[in-house]
């Protein structure tokens, strides 16, 4: 057989982490069940058998989430509870009823039909997340409603090496059905990184891709897959060469010195003594055991508009509450930094249907202007925050601020809320209050912004995308994107200064906080906080402390005269090389 050549492929990140394992192609299955006729007498009958096969499956999730809980795997219980959810939804439980005893056919033909229909509804309405993550769900619990209808137990592939699972999508029951020891990584070409197998993944530390256009073409049962999941690109069929370098990328990327027991779980310091604080960005509650395996100094960004998209509703006041209060919890004694709801551009819901009509949404209602449009949604996301701030480690975070009446406005809801809190006799917490920089315009005028916040926070990502005019996932344009581009430094600059001259903490929380070219450079601008995915902490900290940062100052002269992306990557990657040991650029 002839050998396959090497390809590179790119999806999106949604499970940071490095993998190398031979390819598992998990096929959706598409059941085929034939329509028999049955007789008026046999309905009761098969009512009967549809009803304990909707009772049997309710058992086995149930189970399930058991059985992860008894191995010490962490799962929010919402993963199962969801799609208990979805089994027992109503309009679909009373649809088949209704069909059975019109067309008097069995029932798992009958039940087939209804969900095929239901999910072609909800694709049919658009893109929104929620939807797709419904019908995902719906189609999940369906697969195993439809294996207890026809008498088959579920598969249980037995892993006994390391696997990289390939799928169109990945549903959480395939993923619970294998002993996740083995799952070493997952690709897939669906593009929800809010799925449950992914969640679930992500949890676990398996470093995850999706979004992968052509996966299932170009991969083949036990084909040798790379998988880094901290960038969205898996290797297939690589080289020998490209092997090693993945091996020592991953060594390099966890422990340099082998020794996993020397985890650092506290803030570190410079060689001068710079001292600076290594958070981690999460999303989900189940974020926390990784991000506390890896030694993170609290939170540094908490997504939460994944509460607001996982559910046709947003969620209640209560139930906000509950969760940053988990969240406060667990990562205590460290400091917690809520994201208020940054919805907008990709991330769209379905009770906000004013956001569909928007031609350029990019440009449109993002981040704090939805908030400041949905002021009953964001006084009770404020509430809930409030009231968890009794913990005594939270701090709030505004994204997407372009204007001084933005903060104003925001800092004006808080007031509000606090008094209706105060009102009703319900305790609350002090909460200081940042904002994100993340436009050109926050940056320029970062010196008013400084004398209203109590931090500021940098969201390199969409600072370089609203700099740059580029969409990075826009295949036209992604060369365009570029992390050293002079302004992109130089805007980075303005805002570092304006928070060194008000004394307020600066981090910076995107893809640039892990980039250790960039590490010395954000150390001398006096940026005190980086928040990155758990899995880049170590590392980080590590280099931390060979840095000098007065020493670091001096070298980054000639930054300011470079007139060229190319330009200031050559002198960063000098400077960075000149005082980090090699080991930190193995790849």
């Amino acid at each position: 057989m002839t050998e396959l050549k090497e390809t590179a492929m790119e999806g999106y990140p949604a499970s940071p982490g490095f993998a190398i394992g031979s390819a598992l192609i998990l096929k959706l299955e598409h059941e085929i069940v034939r329509q028999k006729k049955i007789l008026p007498a046999e309905l009761p009958g098969e009512l009967e058998r549809f009803e304990k096969a909707i009772l049997q499956t309710k058992e086995e999730l149930l189970r399930a989430k058991a059985s992860l809980s008894s191995l010490g795997l962490t799962v929010e219980e919402s993963l199962f509870d969801v799609q208990i959810l979805a089994l027992e939804d109503e309009m679909i439980l009373q649809a088949v009823k209704e069909k059975l005893q019109r067309d008097l056919i069995c029932v798992e033909a009958v039940y087939q039909d209804i969900i095929r229909s239901f999910i072609a509804g909800l694709n049919k309405i658009g893109e929104d997340e929620y939807l797709r993550e419904r019908a995902i769900e719906i189609r999940d619990v369906a697969k195993r409603v439809l294996k207890k209808l026809k008498g088959e137990e579920g598969y249980n592939l037995v892993l006994e090496a390391p696997k990289i699972l390939i799928a169109d999508v990945l549903l959480l029951s395939d993923l619970v059905s294998l002993d996740l020891r083995h799952v070493a990584g997952i690709v897939t070409e669906d593009g929800s990184r809010t799925s449950h197998a992914v969640i679930l993944a992500r949890s676990q530390g398996i470093p995850a891709i999706v979004g992968v256009q052509g996966l299932l073409e170009n991969v083949v049962n036990g084909q040798t897959i790379l998988v880094d999941g901290s960038k969205g690109i898996l290797i297939v069929n690589p080289t020998e060469e490209k092997r090693e370098a993945m091996r020592k990328q991953a060594l390099s990327y966890l422990y340099f010195t082998g020794n996993e027991e020397k985890v650092f779980s506290h803030p570190v310091e410079s060689l001068d003594g710079k001292k600076v604080t290594v958070s981690a960005n999460i999303e989900f509650p189940q974020d926390i055991p990784v991000m506390l395996k890896n030694g993170a100094d609290g939170i540094g960004l908490y997504r939460t508009e994944f509460l607001f998209l996982k559910s046709n509703r947003p969620p209640t006041e209560e139930e906000q509450y509950q969760q940053y209060k988990t969240v406060a919890e667990h990562a205590k004694p460290n400091q917690v930094i809520i994201r208020t709801l940054d919805l907008g551009a990709d991330k769209v819901v379905a009770y906000l249907p004013w956001r569909w009509m928007e031609e350029n949404p990019v440009l449109g209602a993002r981040g704090i202007r939805i908030s400041l449009k949905e002021k009953g949604m964001f006084k009770t996301q404020l509430r809930a925050i409030l009231r968890a701030a009794v913990e005594g480690n939270l701090a709030v975070m505004f994204p997407m601020i372009t204007d001084l009446s933005e903060v104003f406005a925001a800092k004006e809801m808080i007031e509000k809320a606090k008094a209706e809190l105060s009102a009703q006799g319900l305790p609350f917490g002090e909460l200081p209050c940042g904002i994100m920089i993340e436009t050109p315009s926050s940056c320029l005028i970062a010196e008013h912004l400084a004398q209203e916040v109590d931090f500021f926070s940098i969201g390199s990502n969409d600072l370089i995308q609203y700099t740059l005019a580029v969409d990075r996932m826009n295949n036209n344009v992604e060369y365009l994107y570029q992390p050293f581009h002079p302004s992109i430094l130089l805007l980075i600059r303005m805002a570092a200064e304006a928070a060194t001259k008000k004394n307020i903490p600066i981090g910076i929380c995107g893809e640039m906080s892990s980039d250790l070219l960039l590490l010395p450079f954000f150390l001398a601008l006096g940026i005190d906080r980086l928040s990155m995915g758990s899995v880049f902490i170590q590392r980080t900290k590590r280099a931390i402390q060979f840095l000098d940062v007065g020493k670091i100052k001096n070298s980054l002269e000639p930054l300011w005269r470079a007139k060229t992306a190319q330009e200031t990557f050559e002198i960063l990657n000098q400077v960075a090389r000149s005082f980090l040991p090699t080991c930190f650029f193995d790849s």
